[in-house]
């Protein structure tokens, strides 16, 4: 008799979670079949109409603002959550960019330093003192960075000194502009 209980708890244990993760396992299928067509669809449009697809691609940007606006101010954890995971999503795209498309990964990281480059611009005529925050704060990540990577790989530090001599004059000037005090 306690040997029935226990196989009859068993395979009641074991049935329903293999049920479960078929579900799953179906529904990620079809979730993954629709993301595609849609990437087809897109795709499509993107070399058909090149208009549509960046009005297209705007619409979609403007409703994930929307979406995640309404996330962080009610629920900030699952806003924090999504927005990691659109970032490991962003990076992991990037790395394949980087070892599988060489000449994508240099224009998309082009596009992105130019994208940069004139938002501080525009900071800087908009709002000067966030704009002096935000390259004192890039500074200091910079020195860290620099601190970590002299820490954990010195040889290839000493190799970065003797090969770039004006990098460390420069960084030196960064650090102490003419004038300071």
């Amino acid at each position: 008799m306690n040997r029935l209980l226990v196989l009859v708890s068993v395979i009641g244990m074991v049935l329903p979670a293999g049920w479960v993760s078929a579900q799953d396992e179906s529904s990620q299928t079809g979730q993954r079949a629709r993301v595609s067509e849609e990437a087809q669809r897109l795709q499509q449009l993107k070399s058909e109409n090149p208009e549509a697809f960046r009005q297209e691609v705007q619409a979609r940007k403007a409703k994930l603002k929307e979406r995640l606006a309404h996330l962080k101010q009610n629920n900030p954890e699952a806003y924090e959550q999504v927005t990691n995971k659109l970032q490991e999503q962003r990076q992991e795209r990037l790395e394949w960019l980087k070892e599988n498309k060489p000449g994508v990964y240099q224009e998309v990281m082009q596009e992105r330093r130019q994208h940069v480059q004139e938002k501080l611009q525009e900071l800087k005529a908009e709002n000067p003192e966030k704009f002096q925050e935000i390259m004192e704060r890039r500074q200091e990540h910079r020195e860290a960075a620099m601190e970590r990577f002299q820490q954990n790989h010195p040889e290839a530090f000493e190799r970065l000194k003797e090969n770039h001599p004006n990098w460390a004059q420069r960084a030196d000037a960064d650090n102490n502009p003419p004038g300071a005090a």
